[in-house]
């Protein structure tokens, strides 16, 4: 399923591979990642690796 994740604060320079298959791109001042998941349990792995990197979401939206 395809996934966005905005997130509040800029990603880590060199931290995007802590995250395959996102690609990272801005959408009103926002860091957004877009790209596939293969289930839930790969979104909320997404989402944990974030909150380690001390960064929070703001929106998640899944299709």
């Amino acid at each position: 399923m395809r996934c966005e994740i905005m997130i509040d604060g800029p990603l880590p320079a060199g931290r995007e591979s802590d995250l395959p298959g996102l690609s990272p791109g801005e959408r009103d001042g926002h860091i957004v990642l877009t790209g596939e998941v293969v289930d839930e349990a790969q979104l909320f792995g997404h989402l944990a690796r974030l909150d380690e990197m001390g960064l929070r979401a703001l929106e998640v939206t899944t299709s």
